[in-house]
């Protein structure tokens, strides 16, 4: 009959294991807090800017085209689509704020529109 005999080895292990990384603790500069919320006003000064300009270049482009159209010159008989002479009585101001009360304006006849 044979007697087993179990043997415990114990070990303490000196180094820590290779596969878990060591603790550091997380150190945060306080000198850059200060500088959040100048990015942040920064941020939105440029949005408020760009935002005014959108509004300004809008209101210009609709004031544009109710001026554009006021100006009967696709209206008219005299205007053709030339790149020379566009209209053969009022060639100075065809296409301008003049042209909102051009006295020789006569509409289209017809079905050609111009």
């Amino acid at each position: 009959m044979q007697q087993q005999r179990e043997v415990l080895i114990e070990q303490t292990l000196s180094v820590s294991p290779s596969n878990s990384a060591p603790q550091k603790d997380v150190t945060i500069p306080r000198e850059g807090f200060f500088l959040i919320p100048l990015y942040f006003l920064l941020l939105l000064s440029v949005a408020f800017l760009k935002q005014s300009k959108f509004k300004q270049a809008l209101y210009n482009r609709i004031m544009t085209l109710k001026l554009y159209y006021q100006i009967p010159c696709f209206r008219c008989q005299f205007f053709k689509r030339n790149q020379y002479i566009q209209c053969a009585v009022q060639p100075y101001f065809v296409l301008n704020k003049e042209a909102v009360n051009c006295p020789d304006y006569s509409p289209c006849k017809g079905n050609n529109g111009g």
